[in-house]
């Protein structure tokens, strides 16, 4: 995106459950849970960013993690 102001993200493992979260412009997942590399798979990210306009997008989508 362009002209961010905040940025709040979310992956979730094949079961739903959130298993990690940032909220900073510059974050991302590391491709580790509590602290441990992530078990190769298929997760889902959420990312919801507004603009300096305080324009809201949402976006979700599937992520391939391999080892």
């Amino acid at each position: 995106g362009y002209n961010l102001a905040s940025v709040v993200g979310q992956i979730y493992d094949r079961w739903g459950r959130k298993i990690y979260e940032w909220d900073d412009i510059n974050g991302g997942w590391d491709g580790t849970v509590d602290g441990s590399p992530a078990q190769a798979d298929v997760y889902v990210y959420r990312v919801v960013s507004t603009d300096v306009n305080k324009v809201r997008e949402e976006h979700y989508g599937k992520i391939s993690l391999s080892r």
